[in-house]
């Protein structure tokens, strides 16, 4: 696995690196340089829903943390998946899900309640 860039963040080299190893998986052999950055991953690779979750997972993987279903679609292309790795190298908690941490319905939820 790749180590982030000094000062803790990913660079775009080093995030293009890490998207071609994780679809190497599913195509070994592609030069990912061929790729254009905005086509769609899962029609050029002829990735299935299973392929490209496990894709996903690869990334959350190198993000450190798990990427919610609504962040999905920007992975769908090199490009997204290069500016999502940049952005989101270091968080080891998803910024949404750090906002709805407080919730107030999981502060007060209780078994007694829910029954």
């Amino acid at each position: 696995m790749l180590e982030p860039a000094a000062g803790g963040t990913m660079d775009g080299g080093q995030a293009h690196e890490l998207v071609a190893r994780a679809l190497g998986r599913f195509a070994p052999g592609l030069d990912v340089r061929t790729l254009d950055d905005r086509a769609d991953l899962r029609d050029v690779l002829a990735l299935d829903s299973i392929d490209f979750l496990i894709f996903v997972d690869l990334m959350g993987k190198h993000v450190g943390h798990l990427i919610q279903e609504y962040d999905h679609p920007v992975l769908t292309t090199v490009g997204g998946c290069v500016d999502y790795l940049c952005e989101h190298a270091q968080a080891r908690e998803h910024p949404r899900v750090r906002a709805h941490r407080g919730d107030s319905y999981c502060r007060t939820w209780s078994p007694a309640v829910s029954r």
